[in-house]
């Protein structure tokens, strides 16, 4: 499996996301970090807990499109997900199905 960082919807041109819940702008880009299987059409996240999940499963019915984001690490966003700057955004075609995989040590 490959490990990567993903977002629903492109990178926002500005390289620092939103937090709608906080009202706040981020340090970076806000990204999930997630495994993509060898066939590449099923994504695992690798979340903290429940709530990180589900929250990450709205925005993939609600956005649809999924994105590989590089970049360089820069911290923590307010809801404990990874931040990433000097972002490249590249669509993740084929995507099939979106599975959860909760670590403790997950941002």
């Amino acid at each position: 499996m490959t490990e990567m960082h993903i977002r629903f919807g492109a990178a926002p041109t500005t390289g620092r996301s939103h937090n709608e819940l906080a009202g706040q702008t981020e340090n970076g880009v806000s990204c999930y970090r997630a495994r993509l299987n060898t066939d590449g059409d099923i994504l695992t996240l690798i979340v903290r807990d429940e709530a990180m999940a589900m929250e990450a499963i709205h925005l993939w019915s609600t956005r649809g499109d999924i994105h590989r984001i590089t970049g360089t690490p820069c911290g923590t966003g307010g809801d404990g997900e990874p931040l990433l700057t000097d972002t490249t955004s590249t669509p993740l075609d084929g995507i099939e199905d979106v599975q959860y995989d909760i670590q403790d040590d997950a941002q």
